[in-house]
Order: structure tokens, then C-alpha cells, then sequence
């Protein structure tokens, strides 16, 4: 269930014919997509770090929301928790 709510929501809020959310509606759910980060299931973590990161790249009052609920410091720590090398790798690399 929980991955079948971040694949929706991954998939229809930064498309031109996605869900139209309003400010209330987007501030109720970033934050969830930060708490389903914390899943005990890789494919729930998965997609609600793809849905954070689609949403954050597409609109600015996404990413300003995410940076702002936390967002940003636990999409590093799932990606450098993540079971992807690559990802690991390019997360951890000194800047």
C-alpha cells in the first residue's frame, strides 16, 4: 500500500497533466513522503525518494518544502543507505 501511494504520487506530481495540489494539499504530503524514507522496505524507500526528488526538480515550492520538513538531509541518508553501489558511491564522494 505504502509503495503503491509513493509510485502514485511519484508518477503524477511533477507531470504537466499530473494532480494539481494545492498549498495545503503539498505541505500534508511531503512530509509523508519523508516518513515513507524510513520504510523497513527498499521499494517503499525507493519510491518516495524518486517521488521527493521528481517533485523537488519541478517546481521550486516543492524543493522548498522538502529542504524545509528535512527532506534533503534524509534523501542523503537513504541514498547512502542504499543497497545500489553507484548511489552509495556518488552520495559519498568528498566534495
Amino acid at each position: 500500500m505504502q509503495a503503491s501511494l509513493a509510485e502514485f504520487l511519484r508518477k503524477a506530481l511533477p507531470s504537466e497533466q499530473g494532480i494539481a495540489l494545492s498549498l495545503t494539499a503539498k505541505q500534508a504530503v511531503v512530509p509523508r513522503l519523508i516518513s515513507l524514507l524510513d520504510s523497513p522496505f527498499e521499494r517503499v524507500r525507493v519510491e518516495a525518494a524518486w517521488a521527493l526528488t521528481n517533485a523537488g526538480a519541478s517546481k521550486s515550492e516543492f524543493a522548498a518544502l522538502i529542504h524545509h520538513n528535512g527532506g534533503t538531509t534524509r534523501l542523503l541518508e537513504t541514498a547512502r543507505a542504499a543497497s545500489v553501489p553507484e548511489l552509495k558511491e556518488l552520495v559519498s564522494r568528498p566534495r
